[in-house]
């Protein structure tokens, strides 16, 4: 496929293939990525859009004012969370498994926090990391009772 766009409140899901050229969200869109490879931006450009990036081969982020890019995954180069640059490169390993090399850029033309891309731990390293939590709570309950 050349291009990938969604308008108004639609919703693509993406698996996989090729894409040649830009992936793009606006005007309240949603675009899911589980898979593919893509040698254009990901592109979240127009009023509230969003990207949802599970997985895949992505070189490039570009967020619009007023939208959302959020990456699923571990071992980002950046705490989780907003992302506090403008510009960059995000690194780390997708919830898919593979690998994030992505130059990134966020308009922040108008607001410091219209535009973000968003580093979200995938989910079952959020189960791992509450249950370490609950288990040592636990631990140190126990041991104060002690003293």
């Amino acid at each position: 496929s050349e291009a990938l766009a969604t308008f108004g409140h639609g919703t693509i899901n993406v698996y996989d293939g090729l894409f040649r050229s830009w992936v793009d969200a606006e005007e309240r869109g949603t675009i899911n990525i589980f898979g593919g490879s893509f040698e254009g931006p990901i592109i979240a450009r127009d009023t509230e859009a969003q990207v949802h990036i599970h997985g895949g081969n992505i070189p490039r982020l570009e967020v619009g004012e007023w939208c959302q890019i959020t990456v699923y995954g571990t071992g980002f180069n950046y705490p989780y969370g907003p992302i506090p640059d403008d510009a960059g490169v995000l690194t780390g390993v997708l919830a898919s498994g593979q690998p994030i090399n992505a130059e990134f850029h966020i308009d922040k033309t108008y607001s410091e926090d219209a535009s973000i891309v968003l580093a979200v731990p995938e989910p079952s390293s959020l189960v791992l990391l509450t249950t370490c939590t609950v288990g040592m709570l636990q631990f140190l309950r126990r041991r104060c009772r002690r003293w």
